[in-house]
């Protein structure tokens, strides 16, 4: 995630949400998926460069990649805390005269008004607030409210994702945490675990992060699955509700710490937990 789109950072003083340790997207040379990730980066003007897979040993020999595997490493470029973001544009809003309300929103309707079009948001306390445009970020979460006119149909594939919260020490920490966020999308190394859930071609679609300090003082780096670990679509809330509570698929948890030791060599996990998340259908079409 590029620095660029936080050049306001300075302005929410105190609030700590950006890590610039960079990117890698890594995977077999001349594939499509790394050469349209190298096209948009020249497109996009990145600080980017491509490294070799002996470039990449040698200049994170803690990852064990394929031999046929290159990198595309962003320079500008790392990782957040969405709470301390969310925390930081609450803040950041706030002072330039924006009203919060912490509720949660149950229906958003359209008015005509002395030939004006306003728009009501409606909160699940009864609140209602008049504007002239809504802007929506519900993700997940849209089609189980009241939020899209009538007249509109959101298609909706709701695809449930395992990551692996892995705890590590204070050695490991300092070892790794400027080492850039990564995701991969190959063949994966030999010794790669082998029944870790893959595409329909035998490819490795992972992301992972550097370890990261999280509120109870440990050491956790991330590891999780893209959508083609599971062939597996939710259509209603509570089955979204319900997969937030069981803390992921728990064989697929398993099987990504597994992988994890076969990816990051050098590094024994102190513990680790499973978490979850939900991704929308229109981030499902490719690859890119």
């Amino acid at each position: 995630m590029g620095s660029c789109l936080f050049s306001w950072t300075g302005r929410t003083k105190g609030i700590d949400f950006y890590d610039e340790v960079g990117s890698l997207v890594a995977g077999g040379k001349d594939t499509k998926y790394t050469i349209d990730n190298e096209r948009v980066s020249k497109e996009q003007q990145l600080e980017s460069e491509i490294l070799s897979y002996e470039t990449l040993k040698t200049k994170f020999p803690l990852l064990n990649f394929s031999d046929i595997d290159h990198g595309l490493y962003e320079v500008k470029a790392g990782h957040i805390s969405a709470r301390n973001l969310v925390s930081a544009q609450i803040k950041l809003a706030k002072s330039k005269g924006c009203t919060y309300i912490n509720e949660i929103v149950e229906k958003v309707t359209q008015m005509e008004e002395g030939g004006n079009s306003k728009m009501i948001v409606i909160t699940e306390l009864g609140k209602q607030v008049l504007c002239r445009k809504v802007l929506l970020a519900t993700g997940a979460f849209t089609a189980f409210r009241n939020l899209l006119p009538v007249d509109l149909e959101l298609e909706v594939g709701l695809c449930p994702l395992t990551t692996a919260m892995i705890e590590v020490t204070a050695d490991d920490f300092t070892n790794m945490r400027k080492y850039p966020a990564v995701i991969y999308f190959g063949k994966g190394a030999d010794n790669w675990k082998k029944d870790y859930p893959r595409s329909n071609d035998g490819d490795y679609s992972l992301y992972m992060l550097p370890p990261i300090k999280y509120p109870d003082e440990k050491y956790y780096i991330k590891l999780g699955h893209l959508q083609h670990a599971t062939s597996k679509r939710f259509t209603s809330s509570f089955e979204v509700k319900e997969w937030y509570c069981s803390g992921g698929d728990r064989q697929l948890v398993n099987n990504t710490v597994d992988l994890f030791k076969t990816v990051v060599q050098g590094v024994k996990p102190i513990s680790y937990h499973g978490d979850n998340c939900v991704i929308n259908k229109p981030q499902l079409n490719d690859h890119t």
